[in-house]
């Protein structure tokens, strides 16, 4: 497996987010994805609680969250379409 980052790390600095006031909702949402992004995009690193399955057998789980998300805020249905579309082709690759 790939190299690790401690989730346990990034849950600490999150809550210590959430403990000022001054920082609102959505502000502790983007820092927790910005961070995740981060590690994951830039850094080359995986949180270390991803399970040893390979990415091929994720995908029908992918999609039936991205469905399950996407039905939840109200996207259109070409949004839908286009977004599991990605993740298929992604698979494909």
């Amino acid at each position: 497996m790939g190299k690790l980052y401690n989730t346990n790390e990034v849950d600490d600095f999150i809550e210590t987010q959430k403990s000022d006031p001054n920082v609102s909702d959505w502000q502790i949402r983007q820092a927790n994805d910005s961070v995740r992004l981060y590690y994951f995009y830039y850094r080359g690193l995986k949180p270390d609680h991803i399970s040893s399955k390979k990415s091929a057998d994720l995908i029908p789980d992918m999609l039936r969250e991205t469905k399950r998300l996407i039905r939840l805020k109200h996207y259109s249905y070409s949004t839908e379409r286009t977004y599991l579309q990605w993740i298929k082709r992604k698979d494909s690759v």
